[in-house]
């Protein structure tokens, strides 16, 4: 890479390509040119001759006696050190280089490099923000899971509590009954040794027959006090016969029904209603007024 153009002496200002002058740079940041340089070191033998001959000389000007006199900057008299420019920039000092490199490779540079930075950088958030996410998926999913823990507690403390109403419940249900069953038990007990003073109820044979017939078709029996003369030994051919009437117009619905079946109805209604007939024949046959004086003659 060639050296920039525009490189001068800042003494003289001259302006000529290196390959044609010798420049000179100076550790104090100036371009000379061989010639004024050689200019302001015009005095270069006798001073070297006066170092020579007198050595306090040499030390107040800070000269070695061995080394000669040090290089100075022709325009800030300083003391410097000099690099001769070539005209090859690969040829100069690395860290000489860039100070005679184009604004614009350094800016390509500048801006290459940056973009390697960025690109790492940008490498690093990439990686920072996928794992700060992660860890924020990991918090929300403990979050959730600690609340969930915290409801499951207050609902198993809810049921411990139910749980131990329920049981106090059961055992005062189970005391109450216990109390129940021996009072009941007790009371048992003394109805049996009072009931030894009842009577006897006496059994139902089949041979004892309940009849009960309806209302409107039963007539009230003969007694002694309504007909004094049947109770005084009247023959039974002038007693009153009572039996449901069989002609369908006079409203006893009874015309061709079993006798039995119904006599047996009667008698059920009878047993409900608390009437006892004793004696009376499971059924009453259909006979007439002929058929009973005949059998008592």
């Amino acid at each position: 890479m060639a050296v920039l153009k525009h490189i001068h002496c800042n003494k003289c200002f001259r302006i000529d390509p290196i390959k044609d002058t010798v420049y000179l740079l100076t550790s104090c940041g100036h371009i000379l040119c061989q010639n004024c340089h050689d200019h302001s070191h015009a005095g270069r033998k006798r001073e070297e001759h006066q170092r020579r001959t007198d050595p306090d000389y040499a030390q107040a000007q800070g000269q070695d006696n061995n080394n000669g006199p040090k290089e100075f900057c022709a325009l800030c008299k300083k003391s410097c050190e000099l690099i001769q420019l070539a005209e090859n920039m690969d040829d100069l000092p690395e860290n000489i280089q860039p100070f005679f490199r184009s604004v614009e490779s350094l800016c390509n540079k500048a801006v290459s490099t940056w973009k390697f930075q960025e690109q790492n950088l940008t490498r690093l958030i990439d990686h920072l923000q996928s794992k700060t996410k992660r860890q924020y998926e990991v918090l929300v999913k403990a979050r959730t899971e600690l609340l969930n823990m915290k409801a499951v507690k207050v609902e198993n403390q809810a049921l411990k509590t139910e749980n131990a109403q329920l049981k106090q419940q059961l055992q005062e249900l189970q005391k109450h009954q216990q109390v129940g069953g021996n009072s009941r038990n007790g009371g048992g007990g003394g109805g049996g040794g009072g009931g030894g003073g009842q009577a006897p109820v006496t059994p139902v044979t089949p041979q004892m027959r309940v009849m009960h017939p309806p209302a409107d078709r039963v007539q009230p029996p003969t007694t002694s006090r309504t007909h004094p003369r049947t109770s005084r030994g009247e023959p039974a051919s002038t007693a009153r016969v009572h039996e449901p009437s069989t002609d369908a117009r006079v409203g006893g619905g009874e015309t061709g029904k079993d006798p039995k079946r119904s006599s047996e109805r009667d008698a059920t209604s009878a047993h409900q209603s608390g009437t006892h007939l004793v004696g009376i024949s499971p059924a009453i046959p259909h006979v007439t007024t002929p058929d009973i004086i005949s059998s008592t003659k």
